[in-house]
């Protein structure tokens, strides 16, 4: 069961939304930051 839906808020919290790397189901084998500053902009 996932934590966040497809818009990154989190369940059963209003407002609250995660943008870091925790919400990818496979980490990368590399740098996160640049696919995490792209799931942060609007």
């Amino acid at each position: 069961m996932a934590v966040v839906d497809d818009e990154l808020s989190v369940h059963g919290v209003e407002g609250l939304r995660v943008v870091d790397a925790s919400i990818m189901p496979q980490i990368i084998a590399g740098n996160t930051i640049k696919p995490v500053l792209n799931m942060s902009s609007p």
